[in-house]
């Protein structure tokens, strides 16, 4: 999940700043909400010192010599990630489940969020 960290100050802050709550700013700041007051409290957040996270689901990876990203789950999902074509291929238990195209790392973060659900895994 993508999201702007900031301290509870600068969450209020914005919520003040934009006379609206602190819910509705948790919204913007974790992309939940795009419209273009979310797009100003992000930014602002920004400005304020706030930084972008993303958390990912917990796997091994491998960096092979070929420009390949191996990641595998503890639920059997794995993605193989070609970085020169930036295609991803998911599978679950050595069945192919998808093939992506033009994987951006928003994309990949994404499908891993994806692969991590595959089979009950829980979320993160």
């Amino acid at each position: 999940m993508r999201k702007i960290v900031v301290t509870t100050e600068t969450r209020r802050f914005i919520a003040k700043t934009f006379g609206t709550s602190e819910v509705n700013v948790g919204y913007a700041l974790r992309f939940i909400s795009n419209n273009d007051a979310a797009r100003r409290m992000r930014k602002l957040a920004l400005e304020l010192g706030g930084v972008i996270r993303l958390e990912l689901p917990e796997c091994e990876t491998i960096h092979d010599a070929n420009g390949m990203m191996i990641q595998t789950m503890e639920n059997g999902a794995r993605l193989e990630c070609n970085k020169e074509t930036n295609e991803v291929r998911l599978l679950h238990d050595g069945d192919l489940v998808a093939v992506y195209y033009d994987v951006t790392l928003d994309k990949l973060a994404h499908i891993q969020r994806m692969a991590a659900e595959l089979g009950g895994q829980k979320k993160l």
